[in-house]
């Protein structure tokens, strides 16, 4: 037979005995709600107490907190004591003077082992600057000595150029126009346009006679006019827009009437 007491149901819900704890962290047997430990009253009128006992305490500290004027001391292990007053921004130590001594002491040595280590770096990064000035001399020589005899090989090269530019200016007098009086040039032109300006490479003293030729990339041809004939340069005019890129007008400009051009 089953015990009409084993089992309870509320509201579909069954109420067992369930382990748990309470806020002390202690084991107690807790009467369960689905899953769920209730806590019975007792516990919710003790952590009531103790929940205000810590805010007591809170209040107490916040209090001497707020309280503090002057110095703040701060008490750590061993009996060592560090003083802070904010009056004359000093900072105190005191307590066991063994133990003060012994981490000063400490510290001293390891401020001396570091000092020295760094002496001993920067004398031997001395030496190698030293060295660097030793290589920098060696170098400057050396590169003193190269601009000297490059200096040399340009003074030829200077030579050799000069040679071939009269050479090759010799050459440009047997097959090509080179007077200032007498000039031909090419000016390509750029497309939208259906007047151009053309200038002399060099400014002629009074205005020259004129020869133009148009030149075109496609199989549109225009009719070529001149005007304005300036010692600076002309208009070309076309008989219409230039729609067409790669056109060009080769230009003879002299101030004689029949330029001589060696053949």
């Amino acid at each position: 037979m089953i015990s009409a007491f084993k089992h309870i149901r509320l509201s579909g819900y069954n109420l067992t005995p369930v382990q748990g704890t309470d806020y002390l962290n202690q084991s107690v047997l807790r009467l369960g709600l689905g899953n769920t430990g209730i806590a019975y009253y007792h516990e919710l009128t003790g952590i009531s107490g103790y929940l205000n006992d810590l805010i007591t305490t809170a209040n107490a500290d916040v209090s001497s907190l707020n309280n503090l004027q002057g110095g703040v001391k701060i008490t750590g292990g061993n009996g060592i004591s560090i003083l802070v007053d904010s009056a004359t921004n000093e900072i105190t130590i005191s307590g066991n003077n063994t133990v003060v001594t012994d981490l000063i002491n400490g510290l001293s040595g390891q401020l001396n082992t570091t000092g020295s280590n760094l002496y001993s770096y920067i004398s031997s990064l001395s030496g190698e600057l030293d060295q660097t000035q030793i290589d920098l001399a060696a170098t400057g020589s050396t590169l003193y000595s190269y601009t000297t005899s490059l200096s040399g090989a340009l003074n030829a090269s200077g030579n050799a150029l000069y040679n071939l530019t009269t050479a090759l200016s010799g050459a440009a007098d047997a097959k090509f126009v080179k007077r200032s009086s007498q000039q031909v040039f090419t000016t390509s032109l750029t497309p939208g346009a259906d007047s151009y300006a053309i200038f002399y490479p060099v400014s002629f003293t009074t205005p020259p006679k004129v020869q133009a030729t148009l030149e075109v990339a496609s199989d549109v041809m225009y009719n070529l006019s001149i005007k304005s004939i300036s010692e600076y340069g002309y208009s070309g005019l076309l008989s219409d827009d230039l729609a067409e890129a790669g056109a060009k007008i080769h230009t003879f400009a002299s101030l004689q009437q029949n330029p001589a051009v060696a053949d």
